[in-house]
């Protein structure tokens, strides 16, 4: 069942800070990632390129873990599970906000420039439930 983030996990989301992601391969082992990230309502969206070990991993089995602390206070942190939904990132929107947040303006036109059978995704991440101490 969706929840809605709290203030103070939200507070921390908002940050363009780096996150771990969290899927399960095939095996059944855990398999990270260090990604950029971005909130659209009390959703999480990742961008990945289609085909990426996370994206396979999530389309798969859908429960996943993301991780993110605050590296001026790193006992501070909040891990959000949830379930994920992969689905085309239409025009590289996604990309291209995500690598402005993170990398500031016009850092998202690489992503414009790759060619188009280089496909985008995007794994939304629906919250079910928030733990850490920024929750």
């Amino acid at each position: 069942m969706a929840i809605k983030l709290s203030d103070s996990a939200r507070a921390l989301l908002a940050r363009p800070l780096y996150a771990v992601l969290a899927t399960t391969d095939g095996d059944g082992a855990p398999a990270t990632s260090v990604v950029w990230y971005g909130l659209d309502g009390d959703d999480i969206v990742v961008s990945s390129q289609e085909g990426r070990l996370k994206v396979r991993n999530a389309q798969r089995r859908p429960a996943v873990s993301l991780c993110v602390y605050d590296p001026e206070d790193p006992q501070r942190y909040v891990e959000v599970r949830g379930t994920a939904l992969v689905s085309e990132d239409e025009g590289r929107a996604l990309a291209v906000r995500l690598a402005e947040r993170y990398a500031g303006p016009g850092a998202g036109e690489d992503f414009l420039k790759q060619p188009p059978e280089d496909i985008r995704v995007v794994l939304r991440i629906t919250p079910e439930r928030v733990t850490g101490n920024a929750r």
